[in-house]
């Protein structure tokens, strides 16, 4: 039976008095355990369907993914179930600069949309991280989002820690790169992220990561997003 529609979140932030994006369901992929949710968003969702995939991967980035892809499930058996080959999922980059670093969103066919940049990254490690993270939504399906069961499976892979310090080191390089190419910048009060915005946020804007974590989701004026930068032209 296919999952009811749902609304997901940003990665980094949630606007005050505005719905989040919203996710269609599509169909299964029968070589994929049954028990695996239709949708998933990771970094925020767009409405998905089986259409022409915009910025796709070069010949050679699909090379590299194919030996990571085919290294995770030989390494990991929560990936048994998968087919041998990558092509089964649609690849692509991420659009413009973003500062999300990985999504995964279902139709007719699942996407993995990867910031471009971390192919170019020295330590293959966050590569290979930020596949199998989204590899793991895969397996443990919508539902289960970033809940203890995904964090716990997550956290069991070997090089779990490495992926973790190279991607905050990876998220600060992005986010440096970022300044001055977006007018608005905002950090968390509590978490210290940094979201760069073209347009303003409402002053009421707070951080969804935090939010999520510390409050059930729901908005909380501890969180809220300060104005840190305003670009000059």
């Amino acid at each position: 039976m296919a999952n009811p529609n749902r609304d997901c979140w940003s990665d980094f932030y949630w606007r005050a008095y505005s719905k989040p994006d919203h996710v269609e369901s599509g169909t299964s992929i029968p070589s994929i355990p049954s028990r695996r949710p239709n949708i998933h968003c990771c970094g925020g969702g767009r409405e998905v369907a089986h259409k022409q995939l915009t910025n796709p991967l070069t010949p050679e980035h699909i090379i590299e993914i194919r030996g990571i892809y085919r290294s995770l499930i030989n390494e990991r058996t929560f990936f048994q179930g998968f087919p041998t080959s990558p092509a089964w999922i649609r690849w692509r980059y991420l659009d413009g600069d973003a500062s999300t670093m990985a999504t995964v969103q279902f139709g007719d066919a699942p996407t993995i949309s990867i910031h471009q940049e971390a192919f170019d990254y020295p330590n293959p490690v966050l590569l290979r991280g930020l596949i199998h993270h989204e590899m793991l939504h895969l397996y443990h399906g919508a539902n289960e989002g970033h809940g203890a069961m995904f964090r716990e499976s997550e956290r069991s892979w070997i090089p779990f820690h490495h992926y973790r310090r190279e991607k905050k080191r990876f998220y600060r390089m992005v986010s440096e790169l970022a300044v001055g190419m977006r007018e608005y910048s905002y950090r968390c009060s509590k978490c210290e992220r940094i979201l760069h915005q073209q347009t303003p946020l409402s002053p009421d804007s707070a951080c969804s990561n935090c939010c999520k974590a510390f409050n059930n989701g729901k908005w909380c004026e501890s969180y809220t997003l300060i104005r840190v930068g305003h670009a000059t032209p």
